[in-house]
């Protein structure tokens, strides 16, 4: 489920005796382009349902509408970034929250201990658990907070959330993909599926 550790999350970091794992590099190196169905249609919402036989008693299944939703290609771009650091396993978490400073290339958390006070993105990844990531999709939309969700049947486990007003719009992020957002303070892909 989001947010428990990964079988994909690889070699331990310098961080391991904390507990802390980075998402292996096999996994960011198949940085693969999305497989984006596309459909003619704009939105889901718009669309007729197919004219089509139905067997007298039977009336179609709510489900053909929601086995119609396809991810769509979106542009995200990090905002901000929430650790919730732990000492150790036994302490309570402390919070902190960095955001991007573009002279020093780092994320940069003031109120945070001196040696964790400016972080390159893959350092953060290495809390990948611990971590929400805010991103703002396709630019004007509003923020999204974004978790690690590990893969279920063999599946790559990918960034996860939703927002406010569409609840059952899904934003979802590769590894890979974070991984550069994070490394460059920049913008990258992901889809969402609405």
């Amino acid at each position: 489920g989001c947010g428990s550790e990964s079988s994909l999350l690889g070699p331990a970091t310098q961080h391991s005796s904390q507990g802390h794992q980075m998402i292996s590099d096999e996994t960011l190196k198949a940085n693969k382009p999305l497989k984006v169905k596309t459909n003619a249609s704009a939105s889901p919402r718009k669309r007729k349902l197919e004219a089509g036989p139905v067997q007298e008693g039977r009336s179609r299944s709510k489900k053909t509408k929601h086995s119609s939703r396809q991810p769509e290609v979106a542009t995200y771009k990090p905002i901000k970034v929430i650790l919730d650091y732990r000492d150790t396993s036994e302490s309570q978490p402390v919070t902190w929250k960095y955001e991007w400073n573009s002279q020093r290339k780092r994320w940069i958390a003031e109120e945070a201990c001196q040696e964790m006070r400016e972080l390159r993105g893959e350092e953060l990844l290495s809390w990948v658990d611990d971590l929400t990531i805010s991103v703002r999709p396709n630019l004007e939309w509003i923020p999204v907070d974004m978790r690690w969700c590990e893969g279920v049947g063999g599946e790559e486990g990918v960034f996860k959330g939703s927002d406010l007003l569409e609840q059952d719009w899904v934003y979802q992020i590769t590894p890979g993909d974070m991984l550069l957002m994070l490394s460059e303070g920049g913008m990258g892909m992901g889809t969402v599926t609405k």
